[in-house]
């Protein structure tokens, strides 16, 4: 069972996750601004905000027109050190957007070296950004690094923002499934268990112990899943992926019959999962029940 990246607290998280807003590090230019000089209301470091959105350019579409526009700014040679951090920012962003995140992760490198990436709370946000663009890249070495300079993440980002618990048990869960891709397995379940920790009893939590059933798979420890899995559903019952996982591995433990049913469920809450459908016909062959499983073949082609 593959693990999953979560994005938190930046502009380039909120794109990864299929949103156009985020609470944190996302870059808004205001309607109306004061163009910057070399500039326009396309990426205007005049009158950004970090309160909430992306660049209404981008959610327009126009992503091409910010990329030239933020590199006016960029090049014009009369912008400020903060101004160019800012349109560094927005073209980030927009790079991300265009599926470009080798060229995002550059400027994110190059807005830290800002007045902007040195203010207070900014550098851990171009941080966050940077690591997922690494991270798209496959590049999880240098994610891994940022996360880590990221953490212990601070509590106050300046301008009255905060990190929430919240915000950094995802930072604890993206660095760990960025361990558990290059092998390094121990310390992705202990990060996975450190986001646990920052909020004790919470049902999201279901989520990580998926992350460390997940590690368990991969390592076949095949017990140390199935409890995983099956604590996770204690936190949140309707969790499709958890009872799919635990029906996987109950399936490599020999009960046929756990898995099925836990396939089953899985069908309940996600009648269109086509793991699911191709797991319960491979169960049904295996039990005999082979013109059963037949029906679920069409609809397993996409697993």
């Amino acid at each position: 069972m593959a693990l999953a990246v979560c994005v938190v607290g930046s502009a380039s998280a909120a794109m990864a996750a299929g949103r156009d807003s985020t609470r944190m590090g996302a870059w808004l230019v205001g309607e109306g601004a004061r163009a910057a000089p070399g500039s326009d209301n396309r990426c205007d470091p005049d009158k950004t905000t970090i309160e909430t959105g992306a660049n209404p350019e981008l959610a327009r579409g126009r992503i091409t027109e910010v990329v030239s526009a933020c590199t006016g700014v960029i090049e014009g040679g009369q912008a400020s050190s903060h101004d160019v951090g800012v349109a560094l920012r927005v073209r980030a962003l927009a790079y991300f957007r265009l599926g470009q995140p080798d060229h995002a992760a550059d400027d994110d490198t190059a807005a830290l070296k800002t007045d902007l990436g040195r203010e207070e709370g900014e550098g851990v946000r171009i941080l966050q950004d940077r690591a997922l663009a690494y991270v798209t890249l496959g590049d999880y070495g240098h994610a891994i690094t940022d996360y880590t300079a990221v953490l212990p993440a601070p509590t106050s980002l300046g301008k009255g923002e905060a990190l929430t618990k919240a915000d950094i048990a995802r930072i604890h869960q993206n660095r760990g499934v960025a361990y558990e891709k290059v092998g390094q397995t121990d310390k992705a379940v202990a990060d996975f268990k450190a986001a646990m920790d920052l909020n004790p009893g919470n049902p999201e939590n279901a989520e990580f112990l998926i992350d460390i059933g997940a590690v368990h798979d991969k390592r076949h420890e095949t017990a140390d899943a199935i409890a995983a899995y099956s604590a996770a559903l204690a936190l949140k019952p309707g969790e499709v992926r958890a009872w799919l996982g635990r029906a996987y591995a109950e399936r490599d433990k020999g009960d046929r019959v756990a898995a099925e049913a836990d396939a089953r469920q899985a069908l309940q809450r996600d009648p269109n999962s086509a793991p699911a459908h191709k797991l319960l016909a491979e169960l049904m062959i295996a039990s005999g029940h082979a013109a059963s499983a037949a029906t679920r073949w069409p609809l397993s082609r996409s697993a």
